[in-house]
């Protein structure tokens, strides 16, 4: 990959901040604001993938996965293709990719989780049939709960510095402070080379005191993260609600650089908290500096989701949306296992999720951990597909996931594989997008895939140019394909 490097000269500004207020109840310490000199593109970290391969279906007929609802990766390739850049391999999460993006698929009022699959064509493969799983969760009201506990954990190190970083999580959260009410209770964590609690258990009714906590905040200073996650568990549970969403909501680039900041150091950090009923999600900020690697851990083994945040546009679609989808989990510990008739199927390939697989054996055991997904969100997973003859009924999906409410394990087991000429535009859709994985990948699965494929088969669906995400998406395709065109 080509790297380009932006160098921005260091500027140091002191702002002043309120020593002490009787609004706040905590003094803020004052803070350094740093423009953060940064060598852009080339210190960036992701999860190394290994690209899944085909399985003989007669010596391994299981598959298992944990499910991933985020959709992060997407959002930073689309700032990676925006700056001129193609994305290197291992940035390319493709059922992030997939999962990033809204789908028509509508549960039965009284389903809190329903599953899909449709099987067709593979439009990269002629020799090959593609299906695709979506689990669904119903939509929460917010209204209808007690009240939750957040903890704000925010990043104000000297890295956070850039426009794209810190003033972007400031908007953030005041939009979701917003949307808060008298029975929610917030606490503001910030931290740099010390950690500070600004905000100790305030009503998310308090508004202006919260806004208040949230605006004052500069960056300045190394990164000791590790200290931070700690205060930031011990108070979430001070403020535990019972029947509650008890979570912590980390705004950082990942740059831990002081304390424990190794991959394997924060996730036994948050193993450590599993059973403490407080989840952990990670809010993505910048680039050149972006550890997701830190990030996707977190989250994974804090019950959480990750979120990249690129652009105002994104902080208005993660915050300024229904804010159940980032805060009210509905399926907890959520695995699914497909089973393939080795009968009719000879060999397949899951598209995604290689830092996702589970063992077989792990998938009737409820205390393995497993992923969670939010309101009103939809899963896919694909699989590429080898049959023996044109038969039906390829397979069956089993989901397990935990009730939210009472932590009961719930299984639903649908039967799959019914090929369709004419399958729905949610399967085209997620099948495009992976195929645009395929091809950012150079992946050696990406068979007859073009740039020119993709962009054609979206301009064959209306339904497609409805959707201005999607649209985006259809643009992006075309930047990658001139930047391809000019390697």
């Amino acid at each position: 990959m080509k790297l380009n490097k932006i160098i921005i000269f260091p500027i140091l500004l002191l702002l002043t901040s309120c020593s002490g207020s009787n609004m706040m109840g905590n003094a803020i310490p004052p803070l350094w604001f740093e423009e953060a000199t940064e060598d852009i593109y080339n210190e960036d970290e992701y999860l190394e993938i290994e690209e899944n391969d085909f399985v003989d279906a007669k010596e391994n007929p299981l598959s298992t996965f944990s499910l991933d609802s985020s959709g992060a990766a997407y959002s930073n390739i689309r700032s990676y293709l925006n700056n001129g850049i193609l994305p290197s391999f291992d940035q390319v999460n493709i059922e992030q990719m997939i999962n990033y993006f809204d789908y028509d698929y509508i549960c039965k009022e009284d389903e809190n989780v329903c599953v899909f699959s449709e099987l067709s064509s593979c439009p990269w493969n002629e020799e090959a049939k593609l299906a695709s799983i979506a689990v669904k969760t119903k939509e929460c009201k917010y209204e209808e709960y007690s009240g939750n506990n957040y903890v704000f954990l925010i990043d104000v190190s000297g890295s956070m510095g850039s426009k794209n970083k810190l003033p972007l999580v400031k908007k953030g959260f005041n939009m979701l402070v917003d949307k808060l009410n008298k029975n929610d209770r917030v606490s503001i964590v910030v931290y740099s080379g010390k950690e500070a609690t600004i905000v100790d258990g305030a009503k998310g009714s308090e508004n202006l005191k919260l806004k208040y906590a949230i605006n004052s905040l500069n960056a300045s200073g190394s990164t000791n993260g590790h200290s931070a996650i700690q205060s930031a568990y011990k108070l979430a549970k001070k403020h535990f609600i019972t029947g509650g969403m008890n979570q912590i909501l980390l705004a950082t680039d990942g740059d831990f650089n002081v304390g424990v900041s190794s991959v394997e150091g924060l996730k036994e950090l948050v193993q450590e908290e599993l059973n403490s009923g407080v989840s952990l999600s990670c809010f993505g900020f910048g680039m050149g500096n972006y550890k997701d690697n830190r990030m996707q851990e977190l989250a994974l083994n804090g019950n959480g989701n990750v979120f990249y945040i690129d652009d105002e546009q994104e902080v208005e679609r993660v915050f300024g949306g229904n804010i159940d989808s980032i805060t009210q989990i509905v399926a907890k510990d959520a695995k699914i296992q497909i089973y393939f008739d080795s009968n009719k199927v000879e060999k397949y390939r899951l598209i995604g999720y290689e830092n996702r697989m589970m063992s077989n054996e792990d998938f009737n055991n409820s205390d393995v951990d497993a992923g969670e997904i939010y309101s009103n969100r939809t899963t896919i997973a694909l699989y590429e597909i080898y049959t023996l003859e044109d038969f039906d009924s390829l397979f069956n999906a089993t989901l397990r996931y935990k009730d939210v409410e009472s932590n009961e394990q719930q299984e639903i087991v649908t039967l799959c594989g019914v090929f369709s000429d004419n399958p729905s535009d949610n399967h085209i859709f997620a099948s495009i997008v992976a195929e645009f994985g395929l091809l950012l990948r150079d992946s050696k699965y990406k068979g007859k895939s073009t740039y020119n494929q993709v962009m054609e088969i979206f301009n064959q669906h209306a339904s497609f140019k409805k959707d201005y995400l999607k649209v985006q998406f259809y643009e992006l395709v075309n930047k990658a394909k001139t930047l391809s065109d000019k390697e």
